[in-house]
């Protein structure tokens, strides 16, 4: 296996944990390394990585103190893997009934929505174990919250808004929501991903869209 390294200045910032290293340099955000000696400050600093970011070798001052090998790396993304997908089975078994409640609970178009996803990923189980089938039902749920509001928003001094004009009046009932009746409880759980995604269902319902 080839090692492409790369010069990332030099250690800005070194903290150990036990036998692992958290490290920042002056050229790049940190990473953490298993190393059982000394990392100080002001070392200079090469990094070798694949995907990108994914750091599996490490030099200080031109000795290697860390190298991964093929095998390593394989068998580390096999354990990476198995760890992924036992955690996401254990949230499904913790969580299987709740969800099928919240399925049931859907409005008509969102309903049909997560039924078409569950069917085009091997049913309920697969879905939610190995799709993230969870994350478009987070958003749906938060959607049937928006419909009714957004309807009540659809039409502007008697003119139909569109779908940006829409995201924009919500938007700015947001930043002023004291001042309007009405607007739903959102979770508190969402990221941009998932706040975007529940607007863009419910603004598609409102305007009478198949989502």
């Amino acid at each position: 296996m080839e090692y492409d390294w790369r010069q990332e200045g030099s250690v800005e910032k070194a903290t150990r944990r036990n036998d692992r290293w958290f490290i920042n340099t002056t050229n790049s955000g940190g990473f953490g390394v298993d190393f059982n000696g000394e990392i100080k400050e002001g070392q200079e600093i090469e990094l070798a990585c694949i995907n990108g970011s994914q750091v599996v070798g490490v030099k200080l001052d031109g000795i290697i103190i860390m190298l991964k090998t093929e095998k390593d790396i394989k068998r580390e993304r096999k354990e990476w893997l198995t760890e992924y997908h036992q955690k996401n089975l254990d949230t499904y078994n913790k969580n299987k009934d709740v969800w099928k409640q919240d399925i049931n609970n859907l409005s008509f178009k969102l309903k049909k929505r997560m039924n078409r996803i569950i069917k085009e990923n091997g049913g309920f189980k697969k879905a939610f174990v190995k799709h993230m089938a969870s994350y478009e039902l987070f958003c749906c749920v938060e959607a049937d919250k928006l419909v009714t509001y957004f309807k009540t928003i659809l039409f502007c001094d008697g003119k139909k808004l569109e779908e940006d004009e829409i995201q924009k009046t919500y938007r700015d009932h947001i930043r002023n929501s004291s001042d309007y009746v009405g607007m739903p409880k959102m979770s508190d759980n969402h990221s941009g991903n998932t706040h975007g995604g529940s607007i863009h269902l419910a603004v598609g319902i409102a305007l009478g869209m198949d989502v």
